[in-house]
């Protein structure tokens, strides 16, 4: 598990002077669906941007990914500090990495999706909706194009 992080956070560093977008790269490594990672940034953060938000439960969301930080603890494993995941890149395949934790639990499905937000159906469930509205919207410009990618990709879930 150290070594996979690390290299997804090495390839993070590098990928952003390559052909392959941080979504691309970060969903190839994970192998999760690209376009679902995107909608998933989308729901969290549509400006994908370093915003942090606090919670009503104290702890905060970091980033285009809305990392929590109660996985500050997970990620320091791995040599990553809280203001690594002001990196736009990092926190993409940080993001990756969590929601392909949830794939491996639950199967490549919507309830995986929802489960990156909660594993409690009240709260994942209205999060999974809409995640697959966003992703069925924007389909076209969520998904890989024909390229290097697309051999490599993922189907969404089911």
């Amino acid at each position: 598990m150290r070594r996979i992080l690390a290299g997804a956070v090495f390839l993070a560093i590098h990928v952003t002077g390559h052909a392959l977008d941080c979504f691309e790269a970060a969903a190839l490594y994970q192998g999760v669906h690209v376009g679902v990672l995107r909608a998933i940034s989308i729901q969290e953060n549509p400006k994908c941007d370093d915003t942090i938000r606090t919670n009503k439960n104290n702890t905060t969301d970091t980033g285009c990914m809305q990392i929590n930080s109660t996985h500050h603890r997970d990620l320091a494993k791995h040599g990553l500090a809280p203001a690594d995941l002001n990196n736009q890149c990092i926190n993409i395949f940080v993001g990756a990495w969590h929601y392909r934790k949830k794939v491996v639990k639950y199967g490549n499905t919507w309830k995986a999706v929802g489960a990156y937000h909660s594993e409690n159906a009240e709260k994942g469930d209205p999060y999974q909706a809409a995640v697959k509205a966003i992703y069925l919207k924007y389909k076209p410009w969520l998904d890989p194009q024909p390229g290097p990618v697309k051999k490599a990709s993922v189907s969404p879930p089911q």
